[in-house]
């Protein structure tokens, strides 16, 4: 299976293993359009694409799981605290981050700008201990989705499985 461009998810979900997938999307997603990307991961990339006909209304959602002891550490400049928030899902502790670092170049390739932007993206940042994981969720551009909207994504994701072990305490999740 190629690993660099994308792949619809339900042409390679039979090839994967055991997949962090939602059952909630806000209205304008649809899990049957989700792409694949990095299937050399142990957890690929899932990106999930909004489908409107509004200019305003162009995006996507991408999500990535990550071993807890590999995740690296979210950076926030120290005056923009006021941008992060804890979020709890049932047991799973998040941090909402409100914006991202952001750099545009100009045709030439140079840096036109440089410096942390509320409006280009959001961020859900999800550990979940009883697997030792953190899953981030990414909102392009941050007004996609509410705040609300992407904490139900996340309280949503539950782990799925093509297959069912022989041993009933892996068939748990």
């Amino acid at each position: 299976m190629p690993t660099g461009t994308p792949i619809l998810l339900k042409t390679a979900r039979p090839f994967l293993g055991n997949l962090w997938l939602p059952t909630y999307l806000p209205a304008g997603f649809d899990i049957d359009l989700a792409e694949v990307t990095n299937t050399n991961r142990e957890h690929p990339d899932l990106i999930f694409p909004i489908q409107s006909a509004e200019e305003e209304k162009q995006g996507q959602i991408i999500m990535t799981v990550h071993r807890a002891e590999a995740y690296q550490h979210e950076y926030v400049p120290i005056d923009y605290e006021s941008f992060v928030m804890p979020v709890d899902m049932d047991g799973r502790d998040g941090i909402m981050i409100k914006g991202g670092w952001l750099i545009e170049l100009d045709e030439d390739g140079a840096v036109r700008h440089s410096g942390w932007s509320d409006k280009h993206t959001r961020r859900l940042v999800v550990r979940d201990s009883r697997r030792a994981q953190v899953i981030t969720l990414d909102v392009v551009p941050a007004s996609l989705v509410t705040e609300e909207e992407l904490v139900g994504i996340a309280a949503s994701l539950h782990v799925s499985s093509l297959y069912r072990s022989w041993l009933p305490w892996l068939n748990r999740g």
